[in-house]
Formats: C-alpha cells, sequence, structure tokens
C-alpha cells in the first residue's frame, strides 16, 4: 500500500514537472512572456528541490530504522498525524514492523529468562564452558556441587579443586565420570558428563554434575538388607541342623540329666555319634565354603589394562567351548563389528566374567527344542565396546531380575549365587556395566558395556 502511494505521488511529481517544462518551452519563445518563463523557471527548481527533500526524507526514515535494528534499538517511532498521507502510511508500516521486531524481541527475552530459570532451578548442576575456558553460563547447582561462586574461567579450579579440574579437562565426549569429593566435611559422590555443542563458529562445552550419594546410600542400604537376609538364610539353614544334632547326640550320653557310665554306652551309641559328626563335618564345610565364596566378593584384584585384539580373544572362547557345544548339540555363534579390531581391558577379568555367562547359558538351554548361543562384540554410537551373550533358554521370571545379581541368590539347585554378583563387580572395577535381559521362555542376553 505503501509502495503504491508513493509510485502515485512519484507519478503525480513527473506530471507537474513535466507540465512545467512544457509550459516554460513555450512561453521562452515568445518575449513577451519572459517573466512569465522566469517564473515557471523557478517553478522547475522548486519542483526538483521537493522531489529531492520528498525521496531524502524516505531514505532516512528507511536508513534510521534499520540503524535502530541493527543497534537492537526498538523505542524509534515515526509521526502520524501529518499531512502527507504516502508518508503517513510509510511511518505506519515501519511502527508496525518496529513493534513487531520488539514483541519478537521481549517474546525471546521472556523464554530465555524462563530457560534461564528452569537451568538455575534445576537439581542437576549444568555449566557451559567455551574453547578458551571462559565459563558461559552455570546454574546454582553446579556452582554448590563444584564449590564455587564468582568464578569466570575453569581454570580457576586449578588451584580450588584440581580434582574436578583434572577431569574436566581430560573427560571425553559423552563420558560419565564419577569422583568422591569432601566439601565442608560433607562428602559428595559426583558423576560428571560431557557433550560439545557448535553455535555459529564457536565451540561450547556442556558438563553436567550429578551427586549421586543419596541414591548410592540408598542402594547400599538395600543391598546390605538383601545380603543379610541372604546370609542370615544360609548361616542359619547351616547352625540349624547342627544345633539340633548336637542335641541329640548329647542326649546318647546322658541318662536323667546326669553322663552314662562307660559300660551303658552301647555301639549304637558310638556308630549315631560318629554318623552324627559327620553330618557337624560336611554342614561345617559347608559354611566354611560360603564364607570363603563371601571372601571372594570381598577381594578382587586390580585390573591389569592392556590391548585385547578381538579376533584372538573370540578364538579363544571357540576353541575352549568347541567339544562341550558339540557334545551337548548346542550350536554356539561368535560375532564381532568388523571396525573393531582391538579394544582395552583386562582379559583375564573380563574372560572370567564371560565364562560364568556363558556357563550358565548352556545351563539355561539344556532342555530347549533350540539350543543357540551367541557371543557377540558390537561398538556403540559413543564409542563403548558392547559385549552381548544371548541365549535361546528358559528364561528368567521378571520377578527374579532384580535379585538375580544379590550375592548367594540362585535358582539352581547347586549354585552357590556368587557368579553374576562377581561378574557385575568385575565389570565394575573395569569401567563398564553389566546387566540381564530375559523374558520367561524368550530366552536370555547378557549386555556388558566398556
Amino acid at each position: 500500500m505503501v509502495f503504491k502511494n508513493a509510485t502515485i505521488t512519484l507519478l503525480l511529481n513527473i506530471i507537474v514537472f513535466a507540465s512545467t517544462i512544457v509550459f516554460l518551452t513555450l512561453t521562452i519563445q515568445s518575449e513577451k512572456w519572459f517573466y512569465v518563463s522566469i517564473i515557471f523557471g523557478l517553478l522547475i527548481i522548486a519542483e526538483v528541490y521537493n522531489l529531492i527533500l520528498f525521496y531524502n526524507s524516505v531514505n532516512r526514515k528507511v536508513a534510521y530504522f534499520f540503524e535502530a535494528v541493527r543497534n537492537d534499538d526498538s523505542s524509534l517511532v515515526f509521526p502520524e498525524n501529518i499531512n502527507s498521507k504516502s508518508i503517513v502510511r510509510l511511518n505506519k508500516s515501519i511502527n508496525n514492523i518496529n513493534k513487531l521486531i520488539s514483541d519478537i524481541k521481549i517474546s525471546n527475552q521472556s523464554k530465555e529468562k524462563f530457560l534461564s530459570e528452569l537451568i538455575n532451578h534445576s537439581s542437576t548442576g549444568l555449566m557451559s564452558v567455551d574453547n578458551s575456558g571462559f565459563i558461559v553460563h552455570i546454574n546454582n547447582s553446579a556452582k554448590t556441587l563444584l564449590g564455587i561462586d564468582n568464578t569466570a574461567n575453569i581454570n580457576a579450579l586449578r588451584q580450588q579443586n584440581p580434582v574436578i579440574y583434572k577431569i574436566l579437562n581430560s573427560i571425553n565426549q559423552f563420558e560419565r565420570r564419577s569422583v568422591k569429593l569432601l566439601f565442608n566435611n560433607e562428602v559428595k559422590h559426583l558423576v560428571i558428563q560431557k557433550s560439545t555443542l557448535k553455535f555459529k563458529d564457536e565451540e561450547y562445552y556442556i558438563f553436567s554434575l550429578d551427586d549421586i550419594k543419596k541414591e548410592i546410600d540408598e542402594n547400599e542400604l538395600d543391598s546390605y538388607q538383601k545380603l543379610i537376609r541372604v546370609m542370615t538364610h544360609e548361616i542359619m539353614n547351616s547352625i540349624a541342623p547342627i544345633t539340633s544334632l548336637s542335641n541329640t547326640l548329647s542326649r546318647f550320653f546322658y541318662k536323667n540329666q546326669h553322663p552314662k557310665k562307660p559300660e551303658e554306652i552301647t555301639q549304637k551309641n558310638i556308630t549315631d555319634t560318629i554318623d552324627g559328626l559327620s553330618i557337624i563335618e560336611e554342614q561345617g564345610d559347608a559354611l566354611i565354603h560360603f564364607v570363603d565364596n563371601y571372601r571372594k566378593l570381598t577381594k578382587l584384584p586390580e585390573p591389569n589394562f592392556k590391548n585385547i585384539v578381538v579376533k584372538d580373544w573370540l578364538n579363544f572362547f571357540v576353541t575352549l567351548y568347541k567339544a562341550e557345544m558339540e557334545s551337548r548339540d548346542i550350536t554356539f555363534r561368535v560375532a564381532f563389528d568388523s571396525n573393531i579390531s582391538n579394544f582395552i581391558s583386562d582379559d583375564k577379568l573380563l574372560n572370567q566374567v564371560i565364562i560364568n555367562v556363558i556357563k550358565n547359558a548352556i545351563h539355561a538351554v539344556q532342555n530347549s527344542s533350540r539350543k543357540e548361543i551367541a557371543l557377540i562384540l558390537e561398538s556403540s554410537e559413543t564409542g563403548k565396546r558392547i559385549i552381548k551373550i544371548t541365549d535361546t533358554g528358559c528364561g528368567i521370571e521378571s520377578t527374579l531380575i532384580d535379585k538375580i545379581f544379590i550375592p548367594f541368590f540362585t535358582t539352581k539347585t547347586n549354585g552357590d549365587g556368587i557368579g553374576l554378583s562377581l561378574s557385575r563387580q568385575i565389570i565394575n572395577s573395569l569401567g563398564g556395566t553389566f546387566v540381564i535381559k530375559s523374558e520367561l521362555g524368550n530366552g536370555t542376553q547378557a549386555i556388558i558395556s566398556l
């Protein structure tokens, strides 16, 4: 609309200007109209000047508007109560655009404020850092967890908290690190994760920090309670028969609450006593075995990390289980991603876990119509090595999944209940995770992430 009115104004000015030139040409040819031609000449000059003023005015307004936009200034307002309709419409259009930009800016500021408040109220500590180490944003939780207040650069942490500083500078993309720290006589168990964000030509590092001490304490308490229940059950199962049998044996040698005389002791009393003592010995050995198993859980060797060649590592299991799998008519398959040639771990500790899981898989498929076990090595999107042991066995009931890692819990008749618990501890010591997925009747999958 503004363009249309400006065009009309321009055409009118051109028509008037052209008419004036025509009249000037006619009058200048006659001496009678000499003074009139001077007047027309002055009119032409005035019209040219007016035209220049008009378009300079429009250009200035547009220039002022774009300059205000560039300077993020939304206070510029052009008058709308002047006589020129075309200029009024132009001013209104510019003012409307300016108001729209101002509304968008206010809306963005409100969203930014809301997001900033949301981040500040998050229980997870969040901190963004640029390439130079300058802290662009840090919420209150991160300040509390890191024990800092107005620190502007993470390099200041070199003196304030060297442990955190070392982790922040060495942690990789999507990697999770855990660390125990003492702040104001309070122990914190921090989990730190890093991700990278590219914005325009700048690269920013986003750190998230969580204090999981409370959750760990709750899990530890729950684990201790479960462990105590299992240990109490196992110990009582061993001690109760010993106590009962000891009481029975002692009655062989007492009569009316007095010890029997040697001649009153029969051969049957002696034979029964010997048999009872043998049973007590067996129960004692079982209890010692139980305590030895508990000792295994509490004393793990330190990992010895080294480079493991994938093909050689997988061939070890193929050779190890070839005869047993064939004798049991089990199909054993190994596979790995072609882009994985090696990985870093402790092969002895890791092999101990794999062997234990495969042993469980062999037991699970023994009564299945389709007996298959697969050992697969994959790579995740974050670069972790994923080991999967899958079987087509009977599966595990959903109510038992949460219990299978509890020490001494077992569903096997002759099981000791420490295999999976020990395996998870080993994988944790290797810096990985160990989970079991299973569905009753549809097999089981053990997933190890390193």
